[in-house]
């Protein structure tokens, strides 16, 4: 029953992304941390994290945080235990309470925001700001080596896309920044021109060249590679995790994904050797 029910919560994901995983992770830890015999949580644990993989630690620590997530919710669900006339009215989180905050709740999903507290977040975003607001000072063969699949699914991916839209980086530095902002907030749509307006006026966090008052080609270098550097670690966790979870039924398929790592891998070292 423990495997239908975990590997059927593991099906609703797409283990083959880095998101997807931690989606599942997050899904299945509830019914870990369900398990009466705290002693069998972390063989349970181990398991999962085989059929994810990903490493044990990570499941682990995401079942400690349901197992206290769920404590809590008890708690506050006996000392806020709320009167039958109370109940009927909707109040506190009743039918009326749920239903004012669902369009709220759709709307949250329609594009994901950035969580600017990791640091490969912010990059993407000093990086978006820069190619909004000086796009003309980047270096055109590391530009064109972008792609939107090197951004976070989410509010970021939609305004680099937003970008090529508009006509990529030739149309920027045909245009003034005015025309170019407003070519990407068109493209951007509602979901996104609050995000773009905001980015076109963000100050990065470097000092400007005191000659030319824009940001030095170093700084730009390092944007440019470190995306790219991130979204090609990203791609490495995915074929790895694929790996892991390859059992040996398909020898071909695993060849593939190796072949595929270790290209990969080369790609991230000539990277890492343009960036020293």
């Amino acid at each position: 029953m423990f495997e239908f029910a975990v590997r059927t919560t593991m099906g609703r994901f797409d283990l083959a992304t880095a998101e997807g995983r931690v989606g599942a992770i997050r899904a299945v830890a509830p019914i870990i941390a369900g398990i009466r015999d705290q002693g069998l949580r972390p063989e349970y644990s181990r398991t999962v994290a085989g059929w994810l993989g990903v490493g044990v630690e990570q499941v682990t620590a995401e079942v400690a945080r349901a197992g206290r997530a769920g404590r809590d919710q008890r708690e506050h669900v006996l000392a806020h235990r709320p009167e039958a006339d109370d109940r009927d009215r909707g109040v506190d989180g009743g039918v009326d309470a749920g239903a004012a905050g669902g369009v709220d709740a759709a709307s949250a999903f329609t594009l994901a925001q950035p969580d600017l507290r990791h640091p490969a977040i912010r990059r993407e975003r000093q990086l978006l700001v820069s190619l909004l607001q000086y796009p003309g000072s980047h270096d055109p063969e590391l530009v064109a080596e972008l792609d939107a699949e090197m951004f976070s699914p989410g509010a970021h991916r939609h305004v680099f896309e937003a970008m090529l839209a508009a006509g990529g980086w030739e149309a920027a530095r045909a245009q003034s920044a005015k025309a170019w902002v407003a070519a990407v907030a068109e493209q951007a749509g509602e979901v996104a021109q609050g995000l773009v307006a905001e980015l076109s006026v963000a100050e990065l966090p470097e000092r400007p060249d005191p000659m030319t008052g824009q940001p030095t080609r170093r700084y730009l270098d390092s944007l440019d590679l470190g995306v790219h550097e991130a979204a090609l670690q990203r791609r490495i966790d995915d074929a790895i995790s694929a790996l892991q979870r390859s059992d040996g039924s398909d020898p071909e398929a695993a060849r593939q994904i190796a072949v595929r790592l270790t290209e990969l891998q080369r790609r991230l070292s000539a990277l890492k050797t343009r960036m020293a």
